[in-house]
């Protein structure tokens, strides 16, 4: 896939999420809804969505900072930053999500105790299945990379 055809991607992601924060927002003030994390996320859905539309539409009409965004994003060093982010993220989330679990099962909260666990289930569920299939892939392409390899000599 071109880098032009992600960022447009990119820029229909964002545009979704414009919209559902407006949806968002529309409930809550609406009375729908008496939730103010509604309201909430909606706005923060909706200024993320527009900062990456405008971000993602001037990098599009923009091919020299199109061409250097699409080096930076393809940059190895880059590549594993991101990698090592997302990684530690995803630890740091599932081990507070673990100790909000347990406050609210001691404070008598055990609905809240359950979802939360079962949404810790639910991600490390998806992780070990994303996982394997990476695993399987690499190990697959370097089967006939080395098989390549061997042709070769």
């Amino acid at each position: 896939m071109s880098f032009k055809k992600k960022i447009q991607i990119r820029f229909c992601v964002a545009a979704a999420y414009i919209i559902i924060g407006t949806v968002l927002t529309a409930v809550s003030l609406t009375g729908t809804d008496q939730s103010e994390a509604v309201s909430t996320f909606g706005a923060v859905f909706t200024v993320m969505g527009i900062t990456k539309a405008v971000r993602y539409f001037r990098l599009m009409k923009n091919s020299d900072a199109m061409r250097s965004r699409e080096i930076m994003e393809r940059d190895e060093r880059n590549i594993m930053i991101v990698t090592k982010a997302r990684s530690l993220a995803f630890s740091i989330s599932i081990t507070i999500s673990a100790v909000a679990a347990i406050i609210l099962y001691l404070f008598k909260m055990s609905r809240a105790a359950e979802f939360t666990a079962y949404v810790i289930c639910a991600c490390t569920l998806i992780y070990l299945i994303c996982y394997y299939i990476i695993q399987k892939i690499l190990s697959h392409a370097a089967y006939h990379l080395k098989k390549d390899c061997g042709k070769a000599g």
